[in-house]
């Protein structure tokens, strides 16, 4: 069995997969850990000129200490989100890395074939990759998210009216279907 899809990806599609990939990536949830442990350490930096400004002892410091962990953790992610979506948008949107306009994909038995067929044919780039080497995938609507962890690989296709063929396509591959966390 085989399946053929083309589509053209604008602005909308990549802000759906930058959204997507933070959500899911194992690249991004390092991210995640190392915003959390800088949040760690600042607080405990500027807890303790706090705690002299009070004059208290170590039961105030540890009390400041806990303030600022229960209160910080969530804005610094907040802020992460919406700065590492901002980054993902621009590189993927950019001249020279974009990765707007019209693809054709090509889903076989073996492997995955994706042709990227910008404005400028000096720009065409063909990726194909085994289904061996995919982990997981994530639906969302009709977009397909594709996911190679090792080489932090993922592939983006917009099945439309093949979104059920797609998905059990991809189920008969052996790919577990893996949902975002709200």
């Amino acid at each position: 069995m085989e399946i053929e899809l083309n589509y053209v990806k604008n602005e909308g599609d990549v802000q759906k997969f930058a959204e997507n990939y933070y959500d899911l990536s194992p690249n991004i949830k390092k991210g995640q850990i190392w915003t959390l442990l800088s949040v760690l350490v600042v607080s405990l930096i500027v807890a303790f000129p706090l705690h002299k400004i009070f004059e208290g002892g170590v039961l105030s410091y540890l009390l400041l200490v806990l303030i600022l962990l229960i209160s910080c953790p969530i804005p610094a992610l907040r802020e992460h989100k919406k700065d590492a979506i901002k980054n993902i948008n621009k590189t993927l949107t950019s001249k020279y890395t974009g990765v707007l306009g019209e693809y054709n994909a090509i889903l076989d038995e073996d492997e995955i074939h994706v042709t990227y067929l910008p404005n400028d044919t000096k720009r065409e780039r063909n990726m194909t990759t085994k289904w061996v080497e995919f982990d997981f995938y994530n639906r969302d609507e009709d977009h397909f998210f594709i996911y190679i962890n090792k080489s932090r690989l993922t592939y983006h296709l917009i099945a439309g009216e093949q979104s059920e063929k797609l998905d059990k396509f991809l189920k008969d591959r052996g790919l577990v279907q893996k949902n975002k966390k709200y």
